[in-house]
């Protein structure tokens, strides 16, 4: 069993500590794919080049080939660090755990993460 994912988060700065975002894309399970619709929270400890954070996701995972019985719940917790690269980059390093839950089953899953951000002024 594997999960493999691209997922792009579309976000805002709401201050200076806090990440707001949805995301979306393409997640292979067990050789099917799903599409995830997720609200993504974030806060962020500044403290310079380095900062951590904790990182909580939820939301909804449908399946093209089966709608009715393989849309699940999805809820992910988590943390890690953000490295800044310049004032408008920063590169993100994280883990957490999750599960999703539907019809079908709850099946609960351990992740990395690793991202690219780019911060407007």
């Amino acid at each position: 069993m594997c999960i493999r994912d691209r997922l792009n988060i579309y976000g805002l700065n709401v201050n200076r500590s806090f990440f707001a975002g949805l995301s979306s894309g393409a997640l292979f399970y067990d050789n099917n794919l799903l599409i995830p619709l997720t609200l993504n929270l974030r806060f962020i400890w500044n403290t310079g080049l380095v900062s951590p954070y904790i990182s909580g996701d939820g939301g909804f995972i449908f399946s093209p080939d089966d709608v009715d019985k393989k849309t699940m719940v999805l809820i992910k917790g988590g943390g890690g660090i953000q490295l800044r690269i310049s004032n408008n980059f920063y590169a993100t390093f994280g883990s957490g755990l999750g599960v999703h839950m539907g019809l079908d089953g709850r099946r609960s899953f351990i992740e990395a993460k690793i991202g690219v951000g780019f911060k407007g002024r």
